[in-house]
């Protein structure tokens, strides 16, 4: 299986004014064509994944409490792709 180079931009709209990201982000479940991108935070908040060439591509992560999660799907089998 190859690994994914992935230099991260992840981002933070603040629900209080000092949620931050505690642990991450972090990537679960590889599979050929998609990911699981995951952060956790310290507080409220929203949380999106900036990914793809010049990162054009935006993911809003999903969050459950302080756990945020969103799976990137449809990518080309066995590339790299910076997010």
């Amino acid at each position: 299986m190859n690994r994914a180079a992935v230099p991260l931009l992840l981002l933070l709209a603040a629900g209080t004014a000092r949620a931050g990201v505690v642990k991450g982000p972090y990537l679960q479940d590889a599979r050929r064509d998609r990911i699981t991108v995951c952060a956790e935070t310290d507080g409220s908040s929203s949380c999106a994944v900036e990914w793809g060439s010049g990162l054009s591509q935006r993911l809003e992560l999903a969050a459950s409490g302080q756990h945020h999660e969103g799976t990137i799907s449809g990518l080309p089998a066995s590339t790299c792709q910076p997010y």
